[in-house]
């Protein structure tokens, strides 16, 4: 095989993989990423935004901003309460990491009041950022965060078991002879 059709196969199985990318469901495109490694929590309320999302013929309250109205398309509106009983978790727990969403731009965010004073929010997720954090590949050796972010380099024994004569253990005999 020549080298430039070597190289026209390459070019072509790179696109193909750019184009497979892109057409993968927002919730394989959430669990596929390295966005809240090591937060099973993160990215299962993530799931859930994209499972709760609205289309046209999904209901929505009628004394909601016209703008909203017509805009209602892959926004959920459930609430903080709601999402935390769906996925087990507080409400103040949904909260606080809707709040990291929103830090982090992986999440759209909107909120009216009704006509009772009722607060509403709403949250879409920003699918470009979701793009930005895919894994290049699902398979095994693929490099991932370190689970911890502490340094243990800064403590004495570095991250290791002591060795040598302990003051936790004044009562034990050196030698281990009893």
């Amino acid at each position: 095989m020549s080298s430039s059709t070597a190289a026209a196969q390459e070019k072509l199985k790179a696109d193909m993989i750019a184009k497979a990318s892109e057409a993968l469901p927002l919730g394989r495109k959430i669990v596929e990423s390295s966005l809240y490694d090591w937060n099973p929590t993160a990215r299962f309320l993530l799931r859930e935004i994209a499972v709760m999302r609205m289309d046209e013929d999904s209901n929505y309250p009628d004394d909601a901003p016209e703008k909203f109205k017509a805009d209602k398309v892959d926004w959920c509106w459930l609430s903080q309460f709601g999402l935390g009983l769906r996925i087990g978790v507080s409400e103040s727990t949904v909260h606080r990491l809707i709040q990291t969403f929103r830090e982090d731009g992986v999440i759209f965010y909107r909120d009216w009041w009704d006509d009772h004073g009722t607060h509403h929010a709403e949250y879409k997720i920003n699918e470009t950022v979701l793009d930005a954090f895919q894994r290049p590949s699902q398979k095994r050796g693929v490099v991932r965060p370190k689970r911890s972010k502490r340094d243990y380099t800064a403590y004495e024994n570095n991250g290791a078991f002591k060795k040598g004569p302990d003051s936790r253990r004044a009562n034990m005999e050196e030698d281990g002879d009893e």
